[in-house]
């Protein structure tokens, strides 16, 4: 292998893994095609279960970005954000949601800031990510409403 192929796949494989759950299969490939235009490496999940599989497999996903809810999953945003916490505390959660709810008091420690509102504003999402990503503790608990 040249140098310049070892650079290359150092470079791929250090880019942050963000895993994108959403149940809505369109919304997902945007969301995760807009993210790998930004330098994202992006794994992608239809449902909760599918993420746990994908988190207990694939071991450098830094930040989930999930929906928060998922009528046919039997872990919607906050089921799966409850698995990491207990399973994967390393990794952030940041939840994006269309409804125009706030959280509730109890669940706002599982995700790292207030919801992240549908349809994205691009930019403010890729800060929120990096964000998540920079901070070394487990989830925040400063998490909250939006």
């Amino acid at each position: 292998m040249a140098a310049s192929d070892k650079l290359e796949a150092r470079e791929v494989t250090a880019r942050p893994i963000v895993l994108v759950v959403d149940d809505v299969v369109l919304v997902r490939m945007l969301v995760a095609d807009s993210l790998r235009g930004r330098g994202f490496q992006v794994l992608e999940a239809g449902s909760g279960e599918e993420a746990i599989r994908l988190l207990q497999s694939e071991q450098a996903v830094s930040v989930v970005l999930t929906d928060l809810y998922m009528p046919a999953a039997e872990f919607d945003g906050f089921g799966l954000a409850r698995w990491i916490r207990n399973h994967r505390p390393e990794v952030k959660v940041v939840v994006g949601s269309g409804v125009n709810s706030a959280l509730d008091p109890a669940d706002a420690p599982l995700f790292v800031g207030p919801v992240v509102r549908k349809p994205y504003d691009w930019k403010a999402l890729e800060e929120r990510l990096r964000a998540a990503m920079s901070d070394q503790g487990g989830s925040d608990t400063k998490g909250g409403a939006g």
